[in-house]
């Protein structure tokens, strides 16, 4: 068995390596394919491993609400817009979340 102290541990290297998947495809979203899916899929695991799981899915409710959101990703720019302007939408979430 682990002690509480391994488990912190562990949860310690999850955090840095999720942050740094998150910093990863915020700054090169073009990289991690076409529409948002992998900015979605980290920064949801991200709030769960730091156990603000609800917050974020609140933050989806908001942008669902303002008319921003869709089943698939976030519509913030017209058909065509460049692909790397989506990812401020959350990386401004991200931020707030520190």
């Amino acid at each position: 068995m682990s002690s509480d102290a391994d488990s912190a541990s562990v949860l310690d290297k999850a955090r840095r390596h999720h942050r740094s998947k998150v910093n990863d495809v915020l700054r090169r979203p073009g990289m991690y394919g076409r529409n948002e899916i992998a900015e979605r899929l980290l920064l949801e695991a991200m709030a769960a491993v730091d156990g603000s799981l609800t917050p974020w899915q609140a933050e989806f409710d908001l942008l669902r609400d303002r008319g921003a959101f869709t089943a698939t990703d976030v519509i913030v720019l017209p058909v065509g817009a460049v692909r790397d302007a989506t990812a401020s939408v959350y990386a401004e979430i991200a931020h707030r979340f520190g």
